[in-house]
């Protein structure tokens, strides 16, 4: 969420572009003594696990890009144009018609 959650609102919580906001909602079940210790560790495992994610994006869309960027090349390179000063063939070879 792009607004900071209602506990920050009175404080100096950033705001505007690049800046976001996740609430973890914990109900009584979460923070009872058997389950307490794993919901924090969970809650502490989260920035890694979405830092992991968002790295395997950025990964996944810089090889798409490469991929691209090389077929993209492949199109110019054959889209060339020959040079004027190149000899081309002929089917009569080396004799001349108007000999």
């Amino acid at each position: 969420n792009k607004e900071p959650p209602r506990g920050l609102e009175d404080t100096s919580a950033r705001t505007g572009e690049g800046v976001g906001y996740i609430t973890f909602v914990l109900f009584p079940r979460h923070t009872n003594k058997e389950t307490r210790d794993n919901t924090i560790d969970l809650i502490h495992l989260f920035r890694d696990y979405l830092h992991y994610h968002l790295k395997c994006s950025k990964a996944y869309i810089h090889s798409r890009m490469r991929a691209k960027t090389s077929e993209f090349l492949k199109v110019l390179n054959r889209a060339k144009i020959e040079e004027a000063n190149k000899k081309k063939p002929s089917y009569l070879g080396s004799k001349s018609p108007f000999i």
